[in-house]
């Protein structure tokens, strides 16, 4: 095979005049973007805050039937503080996200009731993005799925800090875990492990050559997950397939040999973005794609949306797919969980009289025999085996101490009475640049104390003295 470097491999795929506009796009950086999280803080709130501080935010031109798609924001700022070192970021109300990147979650149509499955979660992005609008709307649940487990424990970290309490934690193979569960999700979204050729190849200047057969075995791949999640889906809802690369192989090509395999059993939806670009019909000699089914995918070129390159699809389920069955054994295995009225009562005691915190309306409380979690209320225990339970807020010890986790005073911020602290915005930037403040508080010997910013609150401080030092 002939080797090729990646602007020869574009070179390809666009006509002249497109390409050269490409190879001036890919010497220049992409544009920085936020998702704010909206469960957390309203979005005028932080908006003021980020313009009165030079930062410019730009709503994107992506409509969908010309109605905004703006779940995620461009941000250009004049200071030298990069995005991931302000306090807003660092105590979880927003997260830098590829603009490409949000759209796949936004084109998954929600609805309350709904059971979500993001089956190649992590790091965590979508998932958040996707839990963040169910618990701002129905306090609904999402589950994560993550087969890697070094992956997994950044996935469970990430959602722990932005509090999604809605989420569950799984680390099955995709390829046969709807043996386990056929027809049981409402919606699915497949983000693929993908080359990630267009960031690899502008950002490592190490990397002179692609590997077309990596992408062809990935292709594979994201064929194997496509076609399980199609299975795991019930009739009549959605899949949402995307991937962060530009190769036709792991994108068309996956999804013309779905549409050819299961021809009467799904159909290709169209992708509602108004400025998107379509799909390609042909690569090397094989076409892709029919008229028709080009106009309905989503590409992202980097030269003409000015965003990362980036693909999505949605197909619906419109039969039955022949399953097998198979029984997961570590369901028996499965963690003993007290969710009992009598929980219920003991936590919100408990949280009354140490912590303060009051009317906890809308939560339900889950205790194994290390920790007390919490999660939404409609909470109904699953049907596979979960490798994270929910949000941890109270440690149990061996002596049976209990221990206040940081989670705690995230969650529960707006319903602590005493022993909170507001700061400035200034000196919360010095808690995250130095880890700790002077700061006199009302009651001496208070190990932690719930700190807040116009009310919301951020983070759990430890008091040694008149210091407050931030319990990481």
């Amino acid at each position: 095979m002939k080797r090729q470097t990646y602007l020869d491999f574009i070179s390809e795929l666009l006509p002249e005049q497109d390409f050269l506009n490409f190879q001036k796009f890919y010497k220049e950086r992409v544009k920085k973007s936020i998702k704010i999280i909206y469960s957390r803080i309203e979005k005028k709130s932080i908006l003021e805050y980020l313009k009165g501080n030079n930062w410019n935010i730009i709503e994107p031109d992506l409509t969908t039937n010309k109605k905004p798609i703006n779940d995620v924001l461009f941000i250009e700022k004049e200071d030298k503080q990069t995005l991931w070192a302000n306090f807003l970021h660092q105590t979880w109300f927003y997260y830098v996200q590829e603009m490409a990147a949000g759209a796949s979650a936004q084109m998954l149509p929600l609805e309350k009731n709904d059971l979500i499955l993001d089956l190649c979660a992590a790091p965590w992005w979508k998932t958040v993005q996707l839990a963040d609008k169910l618990l701002n709307l129905w306090r609904w649940n999402v589950i994560a799925n993550e087969p890697s487990n070094q992956r997994r424990k950044v996935l469970i970290y990430n959602l722990n800090r932005c509090w999604m309490y809605n989420t569950w934690v799984t680390g099955y193979d995709g390829t046969f875990l709807w043996d386990m569960l056929p027809e049981e999700f409402d919606k699915v979204l497949v983000d693929a492990p993908c080359s990630w050729e267009w960031m690899q190849y502008k950002n490592d200047k190490t990397v002179n050559f692609r590997d077309e057969k990596s992408a062809e075995k990935l292709s594979k791949l994201q064929f194997q997950l496509l076609e399980s999640w199609l299975k795991a889906l019930k009739i009549n809802w959605t899949i949402v397939y995307s991937t962060c690369t530009l190769n036709p192989l792991e994108n068309e090509w996956v999804i013309s040999r779905i549409l050819e395999k299961y021809n009467d059993e799904v159909i290709l939806e169209n992708v509602e973005i108004d400025q998107k670009s379509i799909g390609i019909k042909e690569y090397k000699w094989k076409e892709l794609l029919s008229e028709e089914n080009m106009q309905k995918v989503a590409r992202f070129w980097p030269h003409i949306q000015h965003t990362g390159g980036f693909f999505i699809a949605k197909i619906k389920k419109i039969k039955s797919i022949p399953y097998g069955k198979t029984v997961d054994k570590r369901i028996e295995k499965k963690w003993i969980l007290d969710t009992s009225a009598d929980l219920q009562n003991r936590v919100r005691k408990y949280l009354n009289e140490n912590r303060w915190i009051e009317k906890l309306e809308g939560f339900k409380f889950i205790a194994s025999d290390q920790a007390v979690y919490v999660t939404s209320e409609n909470f109904e225990i699953p049907k596979v085996f979960i490798e994270k339970i929910w949000i941890p807020i109270i440690k149990i010890s061996f002596s049976k101490e209990r221990i206040p986790q940081q989670w705690l005073a995230t969650i529960f911020w707006s319903y602590a009475k005493f022993n909170t602290v507001t700061l400035t915005d200034k000196e919360l930037q010095i808690i995250i640049d130095k880890y700790q403040i002077e700061k006199k508080v009302e009651k001496k010997n208070i190990p932690f104390i719930i700190w807040k910013r116009l009310e919301k609150g951020c983070i759990m401080l430890k008091q040694t003295w008149d210091i407050l030092k931030w319990k990481l």
